[in-house]
């Protein structure tokens, strides 16, 4: 196995307030060289919606639920594929619907309950509920506005688990959600999924037969989690490639007066595997502390020893063996992880990186480990947030490409993991950083 080295020489060692310091200046002083067309020479996974959250039809109660997941237009396995996965063809024991829990530091628990479409309610006055709810109608119709311009639209599908067999379910809570279509100009027009997911309890019935529902305490965050898993599962029952990011958006108080996080997962799923894009100057390198380190990759922590090792469930392709991954209480104690890549590409350059959680750190690991991405002058030109907790022998990471930046042959591209007093502990493997040219050096 490769020594984990101390690299003083390109990355002095001044403390980690120094070090946190200098990047803090220079947060913010990347700039970008390119217009929004070269930014988006690859196709995005979602554009920017108009807003993040759907609001209820005129005449209905007023309400407004977030929209907490998007299977993004990289994926090539459509939501209507996915619960068609649900067929009742799964192995014995193995449990497919997350009922309730999850939340960040929730888990689930597993019930056999499938998904099913359900009818949407588009009445506003009781006679015309009832009618709608004896035809199977059990989910109202909320309109959202996904596509970067353009009017509000009602939701184009509706599901429930278990149909509308759950309708008049009161306990335990019903995941549901509502779909919302964007379009992703060129590219072949392929389309991102924008989910609004919650847990709902009955809380009232009208006449003795119209059920009305309310968000469960946390649904819409417990939704988001166990339609999460069931994602995961899915993919995991029919060998497909799965990749998910999070990102942020302004958390808010929703329907029924239940709060919400700030947190959307953004989820790709494919049959054909990881997507695989090739542009004029390409690389794509893994390094980690039990990986091979050469001149275009390399691995460091500081403090150089004293860090906890485990022996099973790290990354062993890529030349990597099976030697052991890194952990550490995750304290504030100011400890770090370096994965350096040298691409030798020149010009904008656009990259994507995962890391590896072992499957053995989940019990303890933190929800919440920050990688950040700099380039060869301590730009930071993108972070992404890892929860450890929810991941086991799997990549993690971004499932696209960062905003463009400025490199030459010489540069330099760093991924560093420190320790922020998060709780739990960081695992530190293996890394991928892969990155290609979206405009040469000298083309306008």
């Amino acid at each position: 196995m490769n020594p984990i080295p101390t690299d003083d020489s390109v990355h002095p060692r001044r403390g980690a307030t120094a070090r946190r310091s200098q990047r803090a200046a220079l947060w913010g002083a990347a700039v970008l060289m390119a217009s929004a067309a070269t930014l988006h020479a690859e196709m995005p996974d979602f554009n920017e919606p108009q807003d993040w959250t759907i609001h209820s039809k005129p005449g209905n109660p007023a309400g407004q639920d977030p929209l907490n997941v998007i299977l993004s237009a990289q994926s090539d396995v459509s939501l209507e594929e996915v619960f068609a996965a649900m067929d009742g063809t799964v192995p014995a024991g193995y449990k497919l619907f997350c009922q309730a829990g999850g939340g960040e530091s929730g888990s689930c628990d597993y019930v056999p309950v499938y998904w099913k479409p359900v009818a949407v309610v588009e009445a506003t006055d009781q006679a015309g509920k009832v009618a709608a709810f004896f035809n199977g109608g059990c989910i109202s119709p909320m309109f959202g506005q996904v596509q970067p311009t353009g009017a509000p639209k009602e939701q184009d599908l509706s599901y429930r688990a278990g149909g509308f067999d759950t309708c008049a379910q009161y306990d335990p809570p019903i995941n549901h959600l509502r779909r919302y279509i964007q379009t992703i100009p060129g590219n072949n027009n392929q389309t991102a999924a924008f989910l609004a997911v919650s847990l709902e309890q009955a809380c009232l019935l009208h006449e003795g037969a119209v059920v009305y529902h309310c968000i469960a305490p946390d649904g819409f965050n417990q939704g988001r989690e166990a339609f999460f898993k069931n994602l995961q599962d899915v993919a995991n029952l029919k060998g497909w490639w799965f990749n998910f990011r999070d990102i942020r958006r302004p958390a808010g108080t929703g329907s029924d007066g239940v709060a919400y996080d700030d947190l959307v997962r953004v989820v790709t799923i494919r049959k054909s595997g990881p997507p695989v894009i090739r542009r004029e100057g390409s690389f794509e390198k893994v390094t980690g502390p039990a990986c091979p380190q050469d001149g275009s990759k390399r691995f460091f922590t500081n403090p150089a020893s004293g860090w906890g090792t485990e022996t099973e469930g790290q990354w062993h392709g890529d030349g990597c063996i099976r030697g052991p991954y890194l952990w550490t209480w995750a304290n504030g104690g100011g400890w770090e992880a370096d994965w350096i890549f040298r691409p030798a590409l020149d010009g904008l350059t656009s990259c994507f990186m995962q890391a590896w959680v072992p499957a053995t750190h989940s019990a303890v690991s933190t929800a919440k480990a920050h990688y950040q991405i700099f380039d060869g002058d301590w730009n930071r030109v993108h972070e992404v947030w890892i929860d450890q907790a929810k991941i086991g022998n799997a990549w993690a990471g971004d499932g696209f490409r960062t905003d463009a930046f400025r490199v030459n042959n010489a540069n330099e591209i760093r991924i560093v993991l420190t320790d922020e007093n998060t709780g739990g502990a960081l695992a530190v493997d293996a890394v991928k950083l892969g990155c290609h040219t979206v405009q040469p050096s000298g083309v306008q």
